[in-house]
């Protein structure tokens, strides 16, 4: 993945990717969540077709996103942590918007987003 480009080694690797995620999802950084999240929302916003003979691992990684976002919940979680498993949670069920919001939006614009949210 380059500058929100996807391409098949992408969709190849995102299964390896989660693979060592899930052997030790608590000691695991931000970039494990962050990348298969990131791959997913390019493809939904580009309109990338994933090739067939990687479809069925590809679709198998994402749909463990969520367990395993789910078992690095703590309250002393990173919050780079807690953004990227957010964020790979909400592409793995399909909410590519509220995931490309958690990817894309900075700590430091945080309160600008949610002042020009709460004034709109």
């Amino acid at each position: 993945m380059h500058q929100g480009g996807v391409y098949s080694a992408s969709f190849a690797a995102i299964p390896h990717v989660v693979s060592a995620l899930a052997t030790a999802p608590a000691r695991a950084g931000f970039d494990y969540f962050l990348l298969p999240a990131c791959v997913e929302v390019a493809r939904v916003t580009n309109s990338v077709a994933v090739p067939i003979e990687l479809m069925a691992s590809y679709t198998a990684a994402l749909a463990r996103l969520p367990a395993l976002a789910a078992e690095v919940a703590r309250p002393e979680l990173d919050e780079a942590v807690s953004q990227s498993a957010l964020a790979a949670f909400a592409a793995a069920v399909g909410n590519v918007s509220w995931a490309r919001v958690l990817i894309e939006v900075e700590r430091s614009d945080l309160n600008e987003v949610l002042l020009w949210y709460v004034n709109r």
